[in-house]
């Protein structure tokens, strides 16, 4: 064995099956304390109740280290007895916290034909010292019965455990070492306990274990490099009581299954070979690292027919490695870590609930990082930016840029300004079915006083999607310091490609990280596209607290891009169309494209949805189309200078703005709703007009809380050619330099001007175009009413295969009953008193009158 790592330890030497060596000294400032010496007993029977020891001297004085056990070999035909054989290494002490080494275990080895009646104890442990860092490594024990040929090494420290678990170099100490020169270690058993290490000094050593591994789930075997490890399928089955480092050029070959369980941990750096199946339980750990592979994939490439891991088990991929099996299962509290990685399925991947595959930068070493990425944030003196990805960082001015790709993410996240918060990693899976119960996340880690990490990027390939769990890849959030402001790092990329998400019940977020003030981190992407259907759709969805951030969801970000984050960017590598059937806004979240190389973008959307409170700017040098047969606006639009906006012939916009400084085409009505400000400027126009000069040839429709505004310096008129229709309620026109053509006329809105509705097979009823149906039956094979219009009905039986209202249509029958006091229902008025209108309930009513009759 050798002795701690903190100083140089003196090597391992001497044979494991012919001990024959004496223990090496320690050196001390009171004299050198001396190793074991060596024993050698050859007899017929050898009963030991008392001891045979070669132990290493304990420390002379303080500061003083151990010296090492000695060697001891023993030919018997047969042993017996209760007593001890031991090798230990010296113990220390120290006064003056200088935490001197302990001495190694020397070498025992024992032949015999007939231990039956031996009841004693083998022992070769290192010594003790005031510091467990500093204790010494084991010695070995090495059994064989002649009758059988039966070979047995057993390695056990009991519990004198050195922290550092990994034995890198012959200086390393901590260790028991198979010291043989180019040997082919060949054990029937091979037992490894009580914290104890064991390796094999050189390289092109092989170490055979052909009947079992035993020991008691805390000692170790590693394989260097150029070292080979052989258990034979005799361990089929059997659980792994010990843990195994495979170190880079090192091989293992194992039988086709095992099962690794009590906080084993497993290091795959160099070939397996062999291993099909792993079961990992009760917080085992196996981590598979890039320079390894299994035999004969290539390097950072390992496959299995399944994996599963459960009980708070842990599997980590190191960043680049891809995983390959038939069946992935992750269930009870256990998690895959990786910090970019390839998940590969045949079949399956199943996350059960409370399991979790991560990529978190919350999870990553900050003293050690030193990745850097294109959105990481620059501290600015007095803000910390937060990291960029799919949406830009928090800032008030100089944000962590957005980058990646929204349909098939695979970029890392960004680190927050003044060492801040660490993004989120990547992580890819491809797998027929897809069972998310648990969590798959690439979140950025939160910050204080610093810029926080952005999300990192998560892309789905499944052709069965479903679940109930949670999928996030969201930006940190950040909390100020005593310095300057902190800001969230901008949300993720996501993606997810499915032939049937049916069954897909869960929750996927790409959420910008909060802050105390308004710089919080943009929303990040979330792209969805049905292999099936060859549709697809983009959510951007933000989680804005406007009250916290002191921003208006009704007039917020126009006419500029905010300046502090909350953007969210679509970028398209060569400047060619990008298409959604979808794109759904959110949140406070605010959508823009751009390219690359700082080309056009071009956008195509068939349909837009959102919650009135998230924007879309087509910013300079981007197109933007959408192609919905009528459009009722669900998110603000603001088109800048050299952008161009088209969208349907009839347009509504309801609690949104509609905000013009670049070129709109294709629209011939707009209505103004309820809440929503239309802006016209100096450098908008309609296609086909020069600027500031607009034409509608169906006119524009001003109804109640609606505005009609112009930003016009008053250098020259803004024009309008266009019929202006405002009913009552309606915000006054712009005043100055504001001319239409022809003059606008104001209605007070009336419902008995409606016409009856066409007698027709199918009746659609278009926008701004109402119709009444007054007493009878009315049947048609279809109706649709569409935005911005209605049916009014007074007393009337509808039939039809199908009726479609549209959102911001209705059909209604408000105030079309019984006139005043008339009907069974009627109020009565008495002593100037009057009582409301009964049905099923009574109208209300005061103490001097009676309330109509309920009928």
């Amino acid at each position: 064995g050798e002795v701690s790592a903190y100083n140089d330890a003196g090597i391992a030497f001497d044979s494991v099956y012919w001990p024959s060596m004496p223990g090496g000294a320690a050196v001390s400032a009171a004299g050198v304390g001396k190793g074991g010496g060596v024993i050698n007993i050859n007899a017929t029977s050898l009963v030991v109740d008392g001891s045979i020891t070669s132990h290493g001297e304990p420390t002379k004085g303080s500061g003083d280290g151990g010296a090492a056990g000695g060697s001891i070999l023993i030919h018997v035909q047969s042993l017996s007895g209760s007593g001890e054989i031991s090798t230990n290494g010296g113990d220390t002490y120290d006064v003056y916290a200088h935490y001197p080494a302990a001495g190694a275990g020397g070498r025992i080895a024992v032949y015999y034909r007939n231990a039956s009646s031996w009841t004693g104890e083998l022992n070769s442990m290192g010594g003790v010292s005031s510091n467990i860092l500093y204790n010494g490594g084991p010695g070995t024990v090495f059994m064989m019965d002649t009758a059988r040929n039966y070979k047995i090494l057993m390695v056990d420290n009991k519990g004198r455990t050195i922290s550092n678990t990994l034995i890198e170099t012959d200086k390393s100490g901590g260790g028991a070492f198979l010291s043989e020169t180019n040997s082919s270690f060949v054990f029937d058993e091979v037992h490894v306990a009580g914290g104890a290490r064991v390796s094999m000094s050189s390289p092109g050593s092989n170490l055979t274990i052909t009947k079992s591994i035993q020991g008691d789930y805390t000692g170790a075997i590693h394989i260097r490099p150029e070292q080979r490890l052989f258990v034979m399928s005799s361990q089929l089955g059997s659980v792994f009581p010990v843990s195994i480092n495979v170190y880079a050029s090192g091989l293992a070959t194992f039988p086709p299954f095992v099962w690794i369980t009590n906080a084993v941990s497993w290091v795959f750096n160099g070939r397996i070979s062999g291993l099909s199946d792993i079961l990992m339980d009760s917080t085992a750990k196996l981590s598979l690292g890039w320079t390894g592979r299994t035999v004969p994939a290539s390097q950072g490439t390992f496959s299995f027919q399944q994996l599963r891991t459960t009980h708070s088990s842990q599997l980590t991929l190191e960043s680049n490695v891809t995983l390959r099996a038939t069946n992935l299962i992750l269930d009870d509290r256990s998690v895959l870590y990786s910090r970019k990685c390839t998940i590969n399925v045949t079949n399956s991947v199943s996350v059960g609930y409370e399991a979790t595959i991560t990529s978190d930068g919350a999870l990553v070493n900050s003293a050690t990082y030193t990745e850097v990425h294109p959105g990481d944030g620059v501290d600015l003196g007095w803000e910390a930016p937060g990291g960029g990805h799919g949406g830009i960082g928090g800032s008030c001015c100089e944000a962590g840029a957005s980058y990646g790709s929204v349909t098939w993410p695979t970029s890392q996240g960004s680190r927050g300004a003044r060492v801040g918060g660490i993004g989120g990693g990547a992580i890819l899976i491809d797998t027929q079915k897809m069972v998310v119960n648990g969590r798959i996340s690439a979140d950025g880690s939160p910050s204080y006083a610093a810029g926080s990490g952005s999300g990192g990027s998560i892309l789905i390939r499944s052709s069965w999607f479903s679940g109930s769990g949670l999928i996030s890849s969201n930006g940190g959030d950040a909390v100020d310091g005593y310095a300057a402001p902190s800001a969230g790092g901008g949300g993720g990329r996501i993606a997810v490609y499915y032939r049937n998400d049916s069954d897909w019940h869960g929750t996927i977020r790409a959420f910008g990280g909060k802050a105390t003030g308004p710089i919080w981190g943009g929303a990040g992407t979330i792209y969805f596209h049905d292999t099936l259907l060859q549709v697809n759709r983009l959510h951007v969805v933000n989680n804005l607290n406007f009250a916290v951030t002191g921003l208006s969801p009704l007039n917020y970000p126009f006419p500029t891009l905010p300046s502090n984050g909350l953007m969210t960017y679509i970028i398209t590598p060569d400047g060619s169309p990008m298409s959604f059937g979808r794109i759904h806004l959110s949140g406070g979240a605010n959508l823009a494209a751009m390219t690359q190389s700082g080309a056009n973008a071009s956008i195509i959307v068939s349909r837009i949805t959102g919650d009135n409170t998230a924007s879309i700017q087509m910013t300079n040098k981007t197109t933007w189309t959408c192609t919905q047969s009528d459009f009722l606006a669900t998110a603000h639009l603001a088109v800048h200078p050299t952008a161009t906006l088209t969208l349907p012939s009839l347009v509504s916009l309801t609690l949104t703005d509609l905000y013009l400084s670049g070129t709109l085409s294709g629209v011939t009505s707009v209505s103004v709703r309820q809440g929503s400000v239309f802006t016209l400027t100096r450098t908008g126009r309609t296609l086909g007009s020069t600027a500031n000069t607009y034409a509608f040839a169906a006119g524009i429709w001003i109804y109640k809380d609606g505005t009609l505004a112009s930003t016009n310096n008053r250098t020259s008129n803004t024009v309008v050619n266009a019929p202006i229709t405002r009913y009552s309620g309606s915000h006054p026109l712009p005043s100055f330099f504001f001319t239409s053509s022809p003059t606008p006329v104001v209605e007070n809105f009336s419902p008995v001007a409606l016409a009856n509705c066409a007698a027709t097979t199918n009746l659609i009823v278009l926008p701004n175009q109402p119709c009444r149906m007054l007493s009878g039956t009315f049947s048609y094979t279809s109706i649709t009413v569409r935005a911005d219009s209605y049916i009014l009905v007074t007393n009337a039986t509808i039939q039809a295969a199908t009726i479609k209202v549209e959102y911001g249509g209705s059909i209604t029958s408000s105030g079309q009953g019984y006139s005043s006091e008339t009907g069974p229902g009627a109020g009565a008025i008495t002593g100037g008193h009057a009582s409301g209108g009964s049905h099923a309930g009574l109208g209300g009513t005061e103490q001097l009158v009676d309330p109509a009759p309920a009928y």
